[in-house]
């Protein structure tokens, strides 16, 4: 499981977001930041949050093949996650020529309505057949409820 976070949402309190992300984390879940590059963040508080990859936002990737100033942008975003050990993902991508510009400068992960649309669940049903699922397992690794218990309600249902 992967939990989306946008840049705007842990600069205003960075400290209180890093304490409560690092408690998410040590549950097993995986933390992406979604449209990097568009936010104010310093590149300070993202090597110390415990994210695993970043989303490069669609805009930049849309502007590969309409402004070839954005190639190096975009190099440059998917070798910095690369050199801080996260996984990168490029969204938005709609044509095969994106697709392939992208998994040549080492982009981790694609997707974007070259692949799919959003969907109706009968639909994602149906569009899920005959493919290879992973089954996923999550189990929490050394993490005390009384590490949210100031930040999360924490409730028996």
């Amino acid at each position: 499981m992967t939990l989306e976070l946008t840049e705007s949402g842990f600069i205003e309190d960075p400290t209180r977001a890093l304490r409560v992300l690092d408690a998410i984390a040590a549950l097993g879940v995986s933390l992406s930041i979604d449209d990097f590059g568009t936010g104010y963040s310093s590149l300070s508080h993202l090597v110390r949050l415990p994210v695993h990859e970043v989303k490069i936002d669609r805009s930049f990737v849309q502007g590969l093949e309409s402004d070839p100033e954005f190639a190096p942008v975009v190099r440059a975003a998917i070798d910095m996650g690369h050199g801080l050990g996260l996984q990168v993902v490029a969204e938005g991508i709609e044509t095969d020529e994106a697709a392939v510009r992208l998994r040549d400068f080492g982009c981790d992960i694609a997707q974007g309505y070259l692949y799919a649309k959003p969907m109706p669940l009968a639909a994602f049903e149906t569009w899920l057949e005959g493919r290879v699922r992973v089954p996923v397992i999550a189990v929490p690794v050394d993490f005390k409820t009384e590490d949210l218990a100031d930040t999360v309600s924490l409730g028996v249902y």
